[in-house]
């Protein structure tokens, strides 16, 4: 608990928590149904990876979801996402061949699906003077169904050196995010997220011994919440 009141210190400063304390949303405005869209930056790290030792390679995404608040701790949320992530070698991988081109040479470029369901708790809504504040800060575990198809392609641009067939994947993940309630219905925030796949590595390049195989998400999200009027 001291961990999560740390947390809450450096996320909400007190002088902000107390002016928030007379700005308390109703129950009724608080539960029920909600929906919305978020959009980010997503990396991925599988035998590539976004990180790669010439620079860092910005994937995108949009993500509408619709959920449903039960309490000010618990909400349940179905998400769909469509998106795409830019991988390159590591280092230590750059002399390896495909096709006559050195992995140096290589950028492998996915396009995701994913389906995901993820159980919300708000930590705010643990404590009482912070329950009905227009503040959330949620944490999620989460499972999903991940579809991926990637492209392997020169980074100096021209034809693909190898197409991958579209692969499914079970991932299993977690969200952090810091959302405000900007009027009764409408609320804004940012989130990050982490989601690890199963099976076959995302990205298509034909390499054993890289067991890492997950996809990093930072972005924004926009919202509205119907509420119980």
């Amino acid at each position: 608990m001291l961990g999560i009141a740390s947390l809450l210190c450096v996320l909400f400063p007190q002088e902000a928590v107390a002016r928030d304390a007379g700005n308390q949303l109703d129950k009724a405005d608080l539960e029920g149904w909600y929906v919305g869209v978020e959009t980010g930056f997503p990396f991925a790290v599988s035998t590539f990876t976004s990180f790669g030792t010439d620079r860092a390679r910005f994937g995108w995404n949009v993500i509408p979801y619709v959920g449903y608040r039960f309490n000010p701790v618990l909400s349940l949320e179905g998400q769909a996402l469509w998106g795409r992530e830019h991988l390159s070698s590591r280092e230590s991988q750059a002399d390896i061949l495909l096709n006559g081109w050195r992995f140096g040479d290589l950028q492998s470029d996915v396009f995701t699906q994913r389906y995901t369901a993820q159980l919300n708790f708000n930590l705010l809504g643990f404590y009482e003077r912070t329950r009905y504040s227009r503040w959330t800060l949620e944490v999620a575990p989460s499972i999903s169904a991940i579809g991926t198809k990637a492209t392997i392609r020169p980074i100096e641009g021209g034809d693909h050196v190898l197409e991958a067939g579209a692969r499914w994947h079970f991932g299993v993940g977690a969200n952090l995010e810091s959302a405000y309630r900007i009027t009764r219905n409408f609320f804004a925030g940012i989130y990050t997220n982490i989601h690890f796949l199963t099976g076959r590595q995302l990205d298509g390049v034909p390499a054993g011994g890289y067991s890492s195989n997950y996809i990093w998400d930072v972005g924004l999200t926009l919202g509205w919440a119907f509420g119980k009027q």
